[in-house]
């Protein structure tokens, strides 16, 4: 069975697989309906396979880019400002330091997709000077 990850393999050295369980929402893909639920509503999903999580530093500068790729089977997804600037965030579409489409993360700032929708589409990321950010994806295998 093949891993499907958004970080280069060349990148998963930190990474750690164990046998657990993620809950959540997928965000670009239909979810299977219990008949008891009205249509509208995704089902909440549970799922006893093995995750693979990585970690990665990204360098973030005045021009936006593409962090993270895509990945459907993304199940966790955190965010760390690790420097001394705010960094803007955006799920799918490009960074605007504007904070148009964006999400501002903070100095220190910390934002954790653990529960309920996690984003599973491309993540960009930009700043007004050079900052550090710590990615944590957790995806099943």
């Amino acid at each position: 069975m093949s891993r499907q990850t958004s970080l280069p393999e060349a990148l998963t050295r930190n990474e750690g697989i164990g046998t657990g369980f993620a809950t959540g929402f997928s965000v670009n893909r239909p979810q299977p309906v219990r008949p008891e639920q009205p249509t509208d509503q995704p089902a909440r999903v549970t799922d006893f396979r093995q995750h693979r999580f990585n970690s990665r530093t990204y360098t973030v500068g005045t021009n936006a880019a593409q962090i993270v790729g895509a990945n459907e089977l993304r199940r966790f997804l955190s965010f760390q400002n690790n420097g001394g600037a705010t960094v803007f965030l955006a799920f799918g579409i490009q960074a605007s330091v504007t904070g148009e489409n964006s999400f501002i993360l903070p100095i220190n700032g910390y934002l954790s997709f653990e529960f309920g929708i996690v984003p599973n589409n491309e993540i960009w990321a930009i700043s007004t000077t050079s900052v550090n950010i710590t990615v944590i994806e957790g995806s099943i295998l």
